[in-house]
């Protein structure tokens, strides 16, 4: 006569709690707390446009949440390293240093938003160079696969964010232009 005993699968818990791990209920939700300015969660709140707008209301909602969130680090500093994040210029300061450069630099690069998310760079003072303008945009719309065009005497427009390349470009394609010479600046809409 066999006896058989019959064995029954345990379940992962069981397994679990059998193998001597703590057995654990149900985890309670996480509150987050929403910034009322840009609507997304205060740890995000740094990485978006309006940035200064937002800490500066958590400041006045919840000083503790923002010396979590920020450490050590004041307002001023975060806009100052913002500012020196994009150039340090915008606005009026911008217009007004575009203004200046033209004529005490040799090529101005500058980038310009068309839209919302679409960049023209112009380039300014290549003919100062003897370069045949017409030839570098036809060479610029070629390396950068984008419609470039002359523009008025001495300005050339190209469209999308070229900013990051042209310099090297520009050095490489044209070596009577000296890398010093050359300036970029990007412009606040």
């Amino acid at each position: 006569t066999h006896t058989h005993t019959h064995r029954r699968r345990l379940t992962m818990a069981e397994v679990e709690v059998a193998a001597g791990e703590v057995e654990m209920g149900p985890v309670d939700p996480i509150e987050v707390a929403y910034c009322p300015v840009c609507t997304m969660p205060y740890e995000y709140c740094e990485f978006g446009p309006t940035a200064k707008k937002c800490m500066t209301q958590l400041e006045q909602d919840d000083p503790e949440l923002l010396r979590a969130l920020m450490g050590e680090v004041s307002l001023e500093e975060l806009d100052n390293a913002r500012k020196k994040s994009r150039g340090g210029r915008t606005g009026r300061a911008a217009k007004q240093k575009l203004q200046g450069t033209e004529a005490e630099s040799g090529i101005l690069v500058t980038r310009s938003t068309r839209g919302k998310k679409k960049f023209i760079t112009s380039i300014q003072g290549v003919r100062k160079y003897g370069i045949n303008i017409k030839k570098c945009s036809k060479a610029l719309s070629s390396r950068f696969a984008a419609s470039s065009s002359v523009v008025g005497d001495d300005d050339i427009q190209v469209t999308g964010d070229i900013t990051a390349d042209v310099v090297n470009f520009l050095c490489d394609r044209f070596p009577e232009i000296p890398p010093a010479d050359i300036e970029v600046l990007i412009k606040a809409k």
